[in-house]
């Protein structure tokens, strides 16, 4: 067992114990290394199996796994529908890009034989990269974390004034915000990467297709500026190529937009959904999704 989401270099968590970390959330993988109970124990010919797709807002970083938004699902599902049984298999992975996130599709509808339907957790990040965007990208926040402003005192270097620093960080940060939601809305514009992403969406539906398999396509938004969102945008442009393409389509924003960030962060460094998030969210899924 070890600690690995020490993303802040934080001194006083290094070579402690896991169990004596404050806070932490206990991680246990099965043998398909996911974040999910034994294989042995999904049974898809008695079953109807519902396969969870994505990264970590899915994979549910920051929260316990009963918190997470596929096992609220899973409950609220068995519970109101008594002469079912469903089960959520969920094989979300942090880190995953669209291309891996198809694959792990492919694999486990294969795995199966026979799935009910797919739910691909979707971030906004998820796009095919090119060119000028790939190299932005290391550059900018991207509302998943709070960031160190590295480049932000260079210039101040030898200087001892607390507030010159704090404006100077201040600043850096504000700029970074702006390029960051430049950043998002440009992978969705007419370029290669959107174009990818468009392609493979497609061809993941029409699989799903051939095989019987319903397939919903449910955006998070980033936990960033709820009140005045500044990426609504980019959801329209999914939801009308979703509807374009026939696929079902579920978009979080109603759920959040307009509220408090804040509320819904696993922590102030680390902006991916907290339970309260993912319990709204399995709520709002239960009744958007056509069971």
């Amino acid at each position: 067992m070890t600690y690995l989401g020490n993303a802040n270099n934080d001194s006083t968590l290094a070579n402690l114990l896991p169990f004596k970390v404050p806070n932490a959330i206990e991680m246990r993988r099965n043998e398909e290394q996911l974040r999910e109970r034994p294989m042995a124990e999904f049974d898809a010919q008695n079953a109807k199996i519902v396969l969870v797709i994505g990264d970590s807002f899915g994979f549910g970083q920051g929260v316990r796994v009963a918190e997470r938004f596929s096992h609220i699902l899973e409950l609220r599902l068995n519970q109101e529908h008594p002469a079912e049984r469903y089960q959520l298999f969920n094989a979300c992975v942090p880190g995953m890009n669209i291309k891996r996130i198809a694959k792990t599709m492919e694999r486990y509808v294969e795995y199966f034989a026979r799935v009910e339907r797919v739910v691909y957790s979707f971030t906004l990040n998820d796009p095919f990269r090119s060119g000028r965007l790939l190299e932005m990208e290391k550059e900018l926040a991207d509302f998943m974390h709070l960031r160190p402003n590295v480049g932000a005192t260079r210039f101040l270097a030898g200087r001892n004034s607390y507030t010159l620093r704090w404006f100077a960080a201040r600043l850096e940060r504000q700029q970074i915000s702006r390029d960051t939601i430049a950043w998002y809305r440009q992978l969705y514009k007419d370029n290669l990467g959107w174009t990818l992403t468009r392609q493979l969406l497609s061809r993941m539906r029409k699989s799903c297709a051939d095989k019987g398999i319903e397939l919903s396509l449910v955006v998070f938004p980033v936990f960033y500026q709820l009140k005045a969102y500044p990426l609504t945008e980019v959801h329209e442009t999914l939801g009308a190529f979703a509807q374009h393409g026939g696929i079902h389509y579920v978009d979080l924003l109603a759920q959040f937009a307009g509220k408090d960030e804040r509320d819904y962060w696993v922590h102030p460094t680390d902006f991916h959904p907290n339970s309260r998030a993912h319990r709204e969210a399995g709520d709002f899924l239960y009744e958007a999704i056509p069971w």
